[in-house]
């Protein structure tokens, strides 16, 4: 059976993105704002044919600023992602349940990334700021995109969700 991969990174810069088997990027969007939106979006991705796709979650957490305090920064953006990745879950669960053969899963950061070999060590983290690890990861992810889809424009917003496409795919091997 053919499968189409789909990536959903939900975040504010996140994006949806998708391939086929052979790792040919098919399409890529910036995360869509409204539900009606994501179902658009998600449904161009996905096409017809059966697929699998994987949805990045994060569990909770306390951001901490640099004197180890909890932030209150990224508060609004908490929500906003929260909200994003509910109403997709629930978009992908009624999309896999309604075509025969699909599957919608979710992984973490560090598990989709501990797969792909995108994991940092505590010697690239040691004496970093937390804002300078996600710049150097996303700067990472970044690249590794680029080098595995080369046919298409890679940038910050799409290159994790291309990555979870390209998870969802190994995972089906």
């Amino acid at each position: 059976m053919i499968y189409i991969y789909v990536g959903v990174d939900p975040g504010l810069s996140g994006a949806i993105a998708a391939i086929n088997e052979h790792r040919v990027p098919l399409f890529a969007c910036k995360m869509p704002e409204t539900p009606e939106e994501m179902w658009d979006s998600l449904g161009e991705a996905i096409g017809d044919g059966p697929f699998r796709m994987c949805l990045e979650h994060v569990g909770a957490s306390v951001r901490r600023d640099a004197s180890g305090k909890p932030s209150t920064q990224g508060v609004a953006s908490s929500w906003k992602f929260a909200r994003n990745f509910g109403q997709l879950e629930a978009i992908t669960h009624v999309l896999a349940l309604s075509c025969p053969g699909s599957e919608s899963f979710q992984a973490s950061p560090q598990k989709w990334q501990r797969a792909m070999g995108l994991m940092f060590t505590p010697e690239q983290r040691a004496g970093k700021s937390t804002d300078e690890i996600y710049r150097e990861k996303k700067k990472a992810n970044r690249e590794a995109a680029i080098v595995m889809f080369p046919s298409w424009k890679i940038t910050h917003w799409c290159a994790d969700a291309f990555l979870l496409a390209e998870y969802a795919r190994r995972l089906s091997e």
